[in-house]
């Protein structure tokens, strides 16, 4: 009888050990499902884990959690006794994991933190590294699945307006031939206006394919001198005939 005393002490510890294992178990499986939320992005997912935290700990009512990645914290670190871990992604330190209680907070017996509790946190600082690398990595996947999907649309754009400037370019020539043939033999004033605005629509319709073309296509990796000045006089001398009809003087001043 007289080893009862100890034998209930024994029991009790053993229970108030197996009692902090079960809660750091379910701060583990609580972390894991947040993790295997794929419709929360990585903001929202760290401001649940650092909620979740201090479930797992002794004394989770006066418990802080921080969590700081990438210049960013989630949670509040305060003074007073502290753990802390870093959160290596991929090699590199991008942030620390850390909980603590206020410097105010009356001590209990025992120890501020368990050797589990700091086994805990290493695993979950671990956790949330893998957590941030994974969603890092979708990222990376969505974007590169948009750009594919952008270059196939841009691919079948292109080959559908390389049909189409086909089918106008050989009309749009044939007119544009023809009107500056006849132009060129034609000496009533009337015919001749009415052959230059033929002219000029087939122009028009050819630089508007061109354009088509130019904005089906992807901008050009590497970028090459122009004579801007010649591009200023080539748009000029398409606008030439409509200036006139509209009794305007162009001047241009450009360098040399």
């Amino acid at each position: 009888m007289g080893d009862d005393p100890g034998r209930a002490r024994l029991v009790a510890g053993a229970d108030e050990r197996l009692r902090e294992r079960i809660k750091e178990l379910g701060c583990l499986y609580a972390v894991a499902r947040i993790a295997q939320t794929q419709d929360l992005g990585l903001e929202p997912m760290l401001v649940a884990i650092v909620r979740t935290l201090p479930q797992g700990w002794q004394h989770p009512d006066d418990l802080w959690v921080s969590l700081q990645l990438d210049g960013h914290e989630y949670g509040t670190r305060k003074s007073g006794p502290t753990l802390q871990q870093h959160i290596q992604v991929e090699s590199e330190v991008r942030g620390t994991l850390a909980v603590g209680y206020p410097e105010d907070r009356t001590q209990g017996p025992g120890p501020q933190f368990l050797t589990e509790e700091e086994q805990l946190l290493e695993r979950l600082a671990i956790e949330v590294a893998t957590i941030v690398e994974r969603q890092e990595k979708r990222e990376r996947q969505r974007l590169f699945e948009a750009r594919m999907q952008q270059q196939d649309r841009l691919n079948v754009l292109g080959e559908l307006t390389a049909g189409i400037a086909h089918e106008l370019n050989t009309p749009l020539g044939n007119v544009l031939g023809y009107a500056e043939l006849l132009m060129a033999g034609e000496v009533d004033k009337e015919r001749r206006d009415d052959l230059q605005r033929i002219i000029d629509s087939a122009l028009t319709g050819r630089e508007v394919v061109k354009r088509l073309m130019y904005f089906s296509c992807e901008m050009p990796s590497q970028f090459r001198m122009q004579d801007l000045n010649g591009v200023v006089a080539g748009v000029l001398r398409l606008l030439h005939r409509q200036v006139e009809k509209a009794r305007l003087v162009l001047r241009t001043d450009l360098s040399k």
